[in-house]
Formats: structure tokens, C-alpha cells, sequence
């Protein structure tokens, strides 16, 4: 397997564990690693239909991005969109969800409480309790929840929102409606999970 060489530096005394995470077309998994700063750590991972990696640490404050091109590992930047303002609106997308359902976005939330989940590069989304929590403050099991998922497999974005026991409509990139969701509302690829709640109306706000 290719090499893997990594430099992490501790953004304090307690920053000592990373988190990895490696994806490709119809795959992902995690792991971790114990690290000191400075170190230079070696690695020889399983690239079995794997790409990409992310390494974060400090509360995932802190990442690096590498790809897998011509059987070597090398950094990169992710890759961004140019900010546009969050509209005000719900905007009037179509796309078929990882059940092979076919949606109006804006009709799903039509006179109810939505909140849109846009997963980070790395497929977090929240936790359960985060979860939870929305439902107490927004319509209770009538809010409608819809996961933006930044994975062209529907069946490893299906499988990361069981993981994390969480439920909803999910979508998966695999026809691109997640990236026209993204670039629709000005959403970096490589941030932390955003969401955003849309009112009965329509009216879009950021939480």
C-alpha cells in the first residue's frame, strides 16, 4: 500500500488522539491514531476503493485533506465554492433521494417546520441528541428533517445516518443535487455540518 506521511501539531496539552477518515466511491470507514507534536508518523493504509482522507484533530478544529492520484498520497486544498448570500427563500429544487424518491424540496416543507443538514466532507451531519433537541424547539415529529449528504453512494450515506441512529430524508451527491444545494446556499465544501431552518412559510433562516 502507498505510504502515508504524516506531521500533526498539538493545538494544546489535551490535543493528542486524531480522527481519520477515508472515503471513495462506494466506501468509507474511520479510525484514529495517537500523536505528539512534531511527530512524524508513517503510514501504509488500505486504499481498497478508497480517495480521499481527511485528518482533524483539536475538536476537529484542525484537518488536513490528501487524495489518492496515480497510487500516491499527496495534500490538497478541498475544493470550494465561491460564497453566495443564504437565500431568503426555500428555493424550488427537485431530486431523488437515496430511496429513490423523487421530491420537491419545497413542497416536502410546505406549511411545517424543515431544518436542512448539510454533512461536512467527512459526512458528519449532528448527533441525536442534537437532534432531539430541534424537534422539542420546532413542531415536534411533525418538523421535517433532510440530510444533504456529501457522498456519491446512497447506500454509505444511508449507512452513516443509521450509524449515528438518526432518521429523515437523506440525499446523496450521486447526481450532483447535494453540490447545487451547497452552491445555492454559499456553503464551503470542506466546513463543518450547516443547517439551516425553514419556517411554514418558506422563509430560510441559519441555526
Amino acid at each position: 500500500m502507498p505510504r502515508l506521511s504524516l506531521s500533526l501539531v498539538a493545538a494544546d496539552s489535551t490535543d493528542t488522539m486524531a480522527r481519520l477518515s477515508f472515503w471513495g466511491r462506494n466506501t468509507e470507514r474511520e479510525d484514529s491514531l495517537y500523536f505528539y507534536s512534531a511527530d512524524s508518523i508513517e503510514l501504509y493504509p488500505d486504499t481498497t476503493g478508497i480517495m480521499h482522507l481527511v485528518v482533524a484533530h483539536a475538536g476537529d478544529r484542525l484537518a488536513q485533506y490528501y487524495k489518492l492520484s496515480q497510487g500516491q498520497w499527496s495534500a490538497t486544498a478541498p475544493e470550494t465554492y465561491t460564497p453566495e448570500q443564504t437565500p431568503q427563500e426555500v428555493l424550488p429544487i427537485s431530486g431523488i433521494d437515496t430511496k429513490g424518491k423523487s421530491h420537491d424540496i419545497a413542497e416536502l416543507i410546505k406549511r411545517r417546520y424543515a431544518v436542512l443538514v448539510f454533512s461536512s466532507l467527512d459526512l458528519r451531519t449532528h448527533s441525536k441528541a442534537e437532534r432531539d433537541s430541534l424537534r422539542k424547539q420546532y413542531g415536534g415529529d411533525s418538523l421535517q428533517l433532510i440530510y444533504m449528504m456529501l457522498s456519491l453512494s446512497d447506500s454509505a450515506s444511508l449507512a452513516r445516518i443509521k450509524r449515528d441512529t438518526l432518521s429523515g430524508i437523506v440525499y446523496s451527491d450521486s447526481l450532483s443535487l447535494v453540490t447545487q444545494m451547497r452552491k445555492a446556499y454559499g456553503i464551503d465544501r470542506a466546513t463543518s455540518p450547516k443547517l439551516f431552518l425553514i419556517d411554514s412559510l418558506g422563509k430560510v433562516s441559519a441555526l
